[in-house]
């Protein structure tokens, strides 16, 4: 290591733990640098801790994104998950997106990041396509986890179709279903679904739910029937 390069360390050694004026310069003293010197050997150490800080920052930001993604595709109950699905997939995706997108732009403050307007813009659409995937993964986990616990406890029976409501373009086939059946206990749950199939309102279909979580529920398909 040069005599520069140990300098210049001493120095941030000395920023990074607050000590600044006159320790720094009783330190650049003793190591014969001049006073007109002092500014240059301050802003290679200030430039050094800067890096730093945007290696630190870019690491945690991918950690938080990995920990978020983790809690919202596997830690959340299913009986708060399943009331608003896409609501909390969305919330997800933006927190996880978020962070991915700190950890390739860096900014280091909420100043850094209102200043840099031009720069984000060019990252708006990227943002909302990678927020969309994400958002499908999560729903995907969610549906992954429905049925396996239908798999763990579910209960098959009836149910009646109340009514449907078709969405989209005149040629789509996407429709919302409404059904009403009776669990174990007795009580009446109504449910809603998005088919592609089309039910009649009064048509009976066979449904799988969740013992411990009646709001999970599933239409099965004739074919699947055993």
């Amino acid at each position: 290591m040069s005599f520069q390069d140990s300098t210049i360390n001493e120095v941030v050694s000395l920023l990074k733990r607050g000590f600044y004026e006159y320790e720094i310069k009783k330190v650049l003293t003793q190591n014969k640098i001049e006073e007109k010197g002092h500014k240059t050997v301050i802003e290679i150490a200030k430039r050094i801790i800067k890096n730093e800080k945007r290696k630190s920052r870019r690491i945690k930001s991918l950690l938080l994104a990995v920990i978020f993604f983790a809690i919202f595709a596997f830690m959340i109950p299913l009986d708060i998950y399943t009331l608003l699905p896409s609501l909390i997939s969305i919330v997800g995706s933006i927190t996880i997106s978020v962070f991915i997108f700190q950890s390739r732009l860096n900014f280091d403050s909420w100043g850094d990041f209102q200043g840099s307007s031009k720069r984000i813009g060019w990252y708006t659409i990227p943002f909302i396509i990678l927020v969309l995937f994400i958002s499908t993964i999560l729903l995907t986990f969610f549906e992954r986890r429905q049925n396996q616990q239908l798999v763990n406890d579910g209960i098959r029976t009836t149910a009646t179709v109340t009514k449907y409501a078709k969405f989209g373009m005149r040629k789509s086939k996407n429709e919302l279903v409404y059904i009403r059946h009776k669990i174990f206990t007795g009580k009446t749950i109504n449910k809603s679904f998005y088919v592609l199939e089309k039910y009649r309102p009064g048509e009976i279909v066979m449904i799988e739910y969740s013992r411990r979580n009646p709001n999970i529920v599933k239409i099965i398909r004739e074919e699947n029937i055993d």
